[in-house]
């Protein structure tokens, strides 16, 4: 219901004025918000102190009853100093088959708030429709944080992109699929382990599982039924299983392996977090410096950055179980305990949706021209995904390919910016590091997590951005690689960003997670 959670006044709701200026003409009257009395039936005790009925409250204090993103289903709350920050609740009519909420998920005190299940038992949070406006003079964060300031509202704000824009918002790319623009997105909780399902195995997001690699000798891909090989093209295989029967592959799979679109929004909502708290209640990392998530990173089961962080090992090396984080709070990407875990090191991750074209399937050579990357277009589904490789336009939904068949599935775009062979970190000084463009190469970029040109990265970065590695080539096959590993010190993140492997590569540190997309009727 919509008015689920009626708050008090804004004593009791940090930020609730701010989210209200400008909009308590919409409260002047409960003809102008339909079912507010019904709604707000036998809550009269949620209206602390003021012993009022629905029907007997002034304007005044109407404008203060409904908290403006009150949780509603397809909202997110947003970051600051927020119960269930960061996430929100998928409408009961989006939920695909299968996946079903989990205790205390409508509760944003709940560690289980936005969490859900799915039938093979993987957690998955829920992230709703946002948008985001970066380095304005009317952003909440911009004095502090300007030109990097990055203020986060919901759909309780827009109803459209193109409405965002006309106030210098955009809509994140990764709430777009298939060319339509959906309630949100599910991502696992933790990053997947090997899961008995049948008769078989699959790629499951489930807490202190043994996180899986693409290698040999570390908890290998290879093990789960859907795979055949250890090559990192296995994540997006192994990922159409997690539906399937007794571990096979499900043609129909709503599942893929995650994208750098939905990545990189995760991570422009942990910044937009960090500069939105004012305490580490609601935000366990928080800080004054260190301020973003914290991982498993420092080479011994801890984070080089926070000496209170610890994890259980895997039995493999420094790598930790995940969701193993202690205070595990800390691990997450709000800061709290309802949050996506493990974003910071740990394992690498495989990211689908930034490709560069070869000229066979185990095409691996450096290349020198900076405008063959190519970005998944709008109008392609991410669970049609293949893990082949494709030559020519001939229909496939191979994920890699030559330039002729990337066409057909991608959009081409010029990152001159981007060297041939570089090692390099997020940040340079005070220079603003994502575009905040609405449209064009630049909104692609900030879509793809990357940054907007050569002044935003640095050899040694800054800590805004978690001083985290951005590892530029131009690779042939490109297989984007995420979050870094339990040995990379302060260059994990959950903006770390590496261009340098390819499809058919394997390494004992490289895993990857699911997502899906709600259910949408239009499709």
């Amino acid at each position: 219901m919509k008015y689920d959670h009626v708050v008090a006044g804004t004593a009791d709701v940090p930020g609730l004025d701010d989210a209200l200026t400008g909009k308590q003409d919409i409260l002047t009257g409960t003809e102008d918000v339909p079912g507010l009395d019904t709604a707000l039936a036998g809550k009269v005790d949620a209206i602390a102190g003021k012993g009022l009925s629905t029907n007997d409250y002034t304007d005044a204090d109407k404008a203060k009853l409904v908290r403006i993103w009150d949780y509603s289903y397809g909202q997110i709350v947003p970051p600051g100093d927020n119960p269930g920050a960061c996430l929100g609740l998928c409408p009961p009519e989006l939920l695909p088959e299968g996946m079903v909420p989990m205790p205390g998920f409508d509760d944003p005190a709940s560690d289980n708030w936005a969490n859900y299940k799915f039938k093979d038992g993987s957690v998955m949070c829920f992230v709703p429709k946002f948008f985001y406006r970066i380095n304005h003079a009317d952003n909440p964060s911009h004095a502090d944080y300007a030109p990097n300031d990055i203020h986060i509202v919901g759909t309780e704000t827009f109803s459209s992109c193109a409405e965002a824009m006309l106030s210098g918002y955009v809509m994140e790319r990764a709430f777009i699929d298939g060319g339509i623009e959906l309630a949100g997105f599910f991502f696992d909780k933790y990053k997947c382990s090997k899961n008995a399902l049948g008769t078989g195995y699959v790629a499951s997001s489930i807490k202190n599982g043994l996180p899986i690699s693409t290698a040999a000798d570390h908890n290998p891909i290879a093990e789960l039924t859907a795979c055949t090989s250890n090559a990192y093209f296995e994540c997006v295989t192994a990922a159409h299983a997690r539906d399937g029967v007794d571990g096979a592959v499900n043609d129909d799979s709503i599942f893929f392996a995650a994208l750098q679109y939905q990545g990189a929004a995760l991570a422009r909502l942990a910044l937009a977090h960090g500069q939105a708290c004012t305490n580490t209640a609601n935000c366990a990392w928080f800080g004054a410096t260190h301020n973003y998530p914290k991982g498993c990173n420092d080479n011994a089961l801890g984070d080089t950055d926070d000496a209170t962080v610890s994890y259980v090992t895997d039995g493999y090396s420094n790598c930790g179980k995940t969701g193993s984080g202690d205070p595990f709070a800390k691990t997450t990407h709000n800061g709290q305990a309802c949050g996506i875990a493990d974003l910071n090191g740990l394992m690498y991750e495989i990211r689908l949706g930034l490709t560069r074209p070869g000229t066979s399937a185990v095409d691996t050579t450096a290349q020198d021209d900076a405008s063959e990357f190519y970005a998944l277009k709008e109008s392609v589904r991410a669970c049609e995904l293949t893990a082949d490789w494709n030559a020519g336009s001939t229909g496939s939904k191979a994920a890699w390919g030559d330039a002729d068949h990337l066409a057909t599935l991608y959009d081409q775009i010029t990152l001159s910016h981007i060297s041939s062979d570089a090692t390099t970190r997020f940040g340079n000084g005070t220079n603003q590091v994502l575009d905040g463009a609405t449209s064009g190469d630049g909104y692609t970029m900030t879509a793809m997590g990357l940054p907007k040109d050569a002044s935003a990265k640095s050899s040694g970065g800054t800590d805004l951005f978690g001083n985290d590695y951005f590892r530029e080539f131009h690779r042939a096959n490109l297989c984007v690689r995420s979050c870094c590993n339990w040995s990379s010190a302060a260059g994990a993140g959950v903006f770390a960003c590496h261009l340098y492997y390819y499809r058919t590569v394997s390494s004992d540190s490289v895993g990857f997670r699911c997502a899906c997309y709600p259910v949408s009727v239009a499709q």
